[in-house]
């Protein structure tokens, strides 16, 4: 079959246990994530009827504990009123604005889906500096020692545990989304909590859902990702710069420790930095540890503005570049609540 003679050239490793997988990719990727304690919620504003009456609007503070004494985040929560037991996404976002260009929070309102939204640098920093924010509370002294998407993924379970306690459960339906980087995020997060059944990664590429071996010319390398942005990642990754093929995992592992739970890739595209084909591949590759509800395709790769929602595992390519778009929105709220 031509989908399975695609990934045998890319000589991926199998999959293993997923309790393996996940200590694989700690230990060379994301490094070791920081253990939870006296998880807090304070409120700090509620509107009752914003955005016109359609929802309760939150602001709260998430505190916990650290070996260097506590930490705490705001972040947004957006019920919609007249909805019991909503479903509920947890976004990491790029922006605080709570309603911006990536993310329509009013359409995904009217499904009856609520929101929690925390940006990703009121967590710390997207740069080399692991002295502000949580990064300043785990010292990066070890090979495996945890990078900036590990606490950014960290503190998308500590926002979960939140609303935990505010009695907001999505009714069993939680889900965690997030494009580009926060793609890597939400993939890393959901593989590791299994509170989230549902697992969105939009565009999220190299370190994301986009396999590492086999990378198509125009595609990021690992060697570009640990060039560029070394702090995401823990400091072994960078002993695969080049030398992907030695990897002891590739990004469907990453992907197939969601499993069995729903997982979705979206991509684009013309974003071919990310190399959909090596998303859609890293996609059925993870497939295997779902069986007979993995993804379900054609023998080909997708054609643009196809929409594979039949498996529990979906999958989109849109027209465009490397957006997170009205339409990834809407592919992903279609395939979720159908499930």
């Amino acid at each position: 079959m031509f989908l399975q003679s695609e990934l045998a050239k890319r000589q991926l490793p199998p999959l293993t246990s997923r309790e393996e997988m996940l200590s694989i990719l700690a230990e060379n990727m994301f490094g070791q994530t920081p253990k939870a304690t006296n998880v807090r919620v304070e409120v700090t504003k509620e509107l009752p009827k914003a955005l016109g009456g359609q929802a309760v609007w939150r602001k709260i503070s998430v505190s916990f504990d650290t070996p260097k004494g506590s930490f705490t985040f705001p972040a947004d929560v957006l019920t919609p009123n007249g909805v019991p037991n909503p479903r509920l996404m947890i976004y990491c976002m790029f922006k605080k604005e709570h309603v911006d260009q990536f993310f329509p929070a009013e359409e995904m309102l009217s499904t009856g889906t609520a929101l929690a939204m925390y940006n990703y640098q009121d967590i710390t920093s997207d740069d080399g500096d692991f002295t502000n924010g949580l990064a300043a509370h785990f010292p990066r002294e070890q090979g495996n020692s945890v990078g900036k998407i590990g606490l950014w993924a960290f503190a998308g379970s500590r926002l979960l545990d939140a609303l935990l306690q505010m009695g907001i459960d999505g009714g069993g339906h939680v889900g965690v989304a997030g494009h580009s980087r926060l793609g890597k995020t939400a993939l890393w997060c959901g593989a590791q909590d299994t509170r989230f059944s549902f697992v969105y990664s939009n565009q999220s590429g190299a370190g994301g859902a986009s396999l590492a071996r086999g990378k198509a010319e125009k595609g990021e390398r690992v060697a570009d990702l640990v060039r560029n942005f070394p702090f995401w990642f823990c400091h072994n990754y960078a002993n695969y710069s080049g030398k992907e093929e030695q990897m002891p995992f590739d990004q469907h592992m990453l992907l197939a420790c969601v499993a069995p739970r729903l997982l979705y890739v979206g991509s684009a595209a013309e974003d071919l930095w990310a190399e959909p084909k090596g998303e859609f591949l890293g996609a059925l590759a993870a497939s295997e540890a779902y069986g007979e509800q993995g993804l379900q395709t054609p023998d080909r790769y997708p054609k643009a503005g196809e929409l594979l929602h039949k498996g529990n595992v979906g999958y989109h390519m849109r027209h465009g570049t490397h957006f997170f778009a009205r339409e990834d929105w809407n592919s992903l709220l279609s395939f979720w609540h159908a499930k």
